[in-house]
């Protein structure tokens, strides 16, 4: 169901809808609204902000749709039409969403990133944004028999994680989800701020 099918759903229900809004004052932050109409032929949304009580107007192409397992559908012209099954399919994808003399993209088993590179051509440790997947991980729990604390290793529920510079860190049960949540945030990782004082070109 694309963004503008959702909020019609939306307004014929009279649910609430959680949403991030790449505009505004806080971009990339998550808020509650009760969409009211679509305007201007599906490219804007009349909507009660449920936080401060205030009806506004939001673009729709900024407009992300969330629900308990993340973002599910994407705005900003991010086509959902290719399902992604694998880290590589992303990342030949990703590949030319970067400029090659300024980053290096590394694939591994259960992990894709994004570094920045050094003049010398050798890429940084540090990481621009990442995508990984999270196998296990280890829960110290008090055991109240032995009055210890015991290791316990857990499965997460939501195992695919993405985090980086500016990026709002999300985890997905979905690796599809996941990969466009990726896609979506690279114009956030990517910025004259965080990125060594470069622009993004």
């Amino acid at each position: 169901m694309s963004v503008v099918e959702t909020l019609r759903n939306s307004i014929r229900t009279g649910e609430i809808v959680t949403i991030i809004y790449h505009g505004g004052s806080n971009p990339g932050a998550s808020r509650e609204i009760f969409p009211v109409g679509i305007l201007s032929g599906d490219e804007k949304l009349r909507a009660r902000c449920i936080v401060d009580g205030a009806t506004k107007v939001f673009k729709i192409d900024k407009i992300s749709i969330v629900d308990a397992d993340g973002v599910i559908d994407m705005a900003r012209d991010i086509s959902q039409s290719k399902l992604y099954t694998s880290l590589k399919e992303l990342y030949l994808d990703a590949v030319p969403l970067f400029d090659a003399e300024k980053f290096h993209i590394e694939l591994g088993d259960n992990e894709l990133s994004v570094h920045k590179k050094w003049k010398n051509g050798k890429h940084q440790k540090g990481v621009v944004i990442n995508i990984y997947y999270q196998e296990a991980y280890t829960n110290l729990v008090f055991n109240y028999e032995t009055s210890q604390f015991d290791e316990v290793t857990k499965k997460p529920q939501r195992p695919w994680c993405i985090f980086g510079k500016n990026v709002t860190p999300n985890s997905y049960k979905d690796f599809n989800k996941a990969a466009y949540y990726f896609i979506e945030q690279i114009d956030k990782a990517v910025t004259e701020k965080n990125i060594h004082g470069e622009v993004k070109k």
